[in-house]
């Protein structure tokens, strides 16, 4: 088992959705790129297999757009990951608009519509919320925009209902790198956890975890190998 430990300082519209991998070793590759093959499952839904190919299809202006034309496997599962959600949603509300015999938007539509108007209760209660967000203007300037996100905000809610109701699984795994233990090391080289961190001796962040790593390496002496590399 190797741990890979790095430390340095990372600073960090359902409805644009619905309108428009460790990669794990036994799925289908179709290249070198080390990427899954188009038939390869990402998802299944109450029986129904999403593929690589059908969730690219999906998100073909995006995925090859400048963003991610590399086709870092990284990048791609983030992508993939983001739009999977996407995808399956507009699968399960479309199963749910067939089976009411209704186009995909009018059966959104008729759902939002059927809870009626938004409570003035609700709409006084976000306006107090958000009040710095509303530019100085009253509630009563403001309470038919606020109506309006309110029930599209509904939206939210239904798909979510009928995303609880579904056998769904998740079948896209983050991709994992592999990373060699080389460099100078602590330990035992047959220990049975190895840590490998990628530090730099001028970062301040990086030092702040030596306290850790020598904890850890004299509580578990025989059981922990330690690897820097710079």
């Amino acid at each position: 088992m190797i741990c890979q430990l790095r430390t340095t300082a990372i600073g960090f519209g359902l409805l644009a959705t619905l309108a428009c991998q460790h990669f794990s070793q036994d799925q289908p590759r179709s290249d070198g790129s080390g990427g899954p093959a188009s038939s390869a499952a990402v998802a299944t839904i109450d029986g129904r297999t999403i593929t690589v190919g059908e969730l690219d299809d999906f998100i073909k202006e995006e995925l090859f757009s400048d963003a991610t034309s590399e086709r870092d496997l990284a990048t791609l599962y983030k992508v993939r990951a983001r739009a999977l959600k996407g995808l399956i949603d507009k699968i399960i509300v479309e199963k749910a608009a067939s089976a009411a015999n209704l186009p995909f938007e009018d059966y959104l539509d008729q759902q939002v519509e059927a809870e009626g108007e938004v409570p003035e209760e609700a709409i006084a209660a976000f306006y107090e919320e958000q009040i710095d967000q509303m530019g100085g203007l009253s509630l009563d300037e403001m309470r038919e925009r606020i109506s309006a996100y309110l029930k599209e905000q509904r939206v939210v809610t239904i798909v979510a209902d009928l995303r609880e109701q579904a056998d769904t699984e998740i079948l896209l795994k983050p991709v994992r790198i592999g990373v060699e233990a080389i460099g100078p090391s602590k330990g035992p080289d047959d220990a049975v956890v190895t840590i490998v961190e990628f530090s730099d001796f001028q970062c301040p962040f990086c030092q702040r975890v030596t306290p850790t790593i020598d904890q850890i390496l004299a509580k578990y002496p025989t059981q922990v190998r330690f690897v820097y590399r710079n």
